[in-house]
Order: C-alpha cells, then sequence, then structure tokens
C-alpha cells in the first residue's frame, strides 16, 4: 500500500527555492515504492531520494510547480 502526501509550492529539496513541490511517499515493500517512483516520473515528478525512513521503503520526489513537460533542475 502506498501512502503519499504532496506539499505544493513547499521549495526545492536543496535549498528551499520558491517554485517547487514536493511529495513525500511511504510503502510497504521496496517493489512497491520503485514501481511508484517510474509512475511519477511519467508524470514530471522527479526522485530526490529512494531508501527508506525509519526502516519503511520511501521516497522524496519532486517538480516545479505546475509542471507538465519534461525539466531539467539546473542549480542556481
Amino acid at each position: 500500500m502506498i501512502s503519499k502526501e504532496i506539499f505544493r509550492n513547499a521549495g526545492h529539496p536543496w535549498d528551499n527555492r520558491e517554485g517547487w513541490d514536493r511529495m513525500y511517499v511511504h510503502a510497504a515493500t521496496d517493489s512497491e515504492i520503485y514501481s511508484f517512483v517510474a509512475k511519477a516520473k511519467q508524470k514530471f515528478w522527479e526522485a530526490w531520494i529512494v531508501g527508506e525512513h525509519d526502516g519503511i521503503p520511501a521516497a522524496v520526489m519532486y517538480k516545479p510547480s505546475g509542471a507538465t513537460a519534461p525539466w531539467a533542475d539546473i542549480p542556481c
């Protein structure tokens, strides 16, 4: 089972720059989290971190707010 929370305009995960959405995801298994990440990438989310949080498969994903096409994260 997947649980997710999306925070609109939460800031870039590296430096909190405005204009970025974040999504926090937890899953029951590693295969669930990796499958979810692959599907989210089709909706223009990118993985910031994929691994475990307190022993539970988890991911933090991000994208520019309102992104509807491929994008690149260019450091400031």
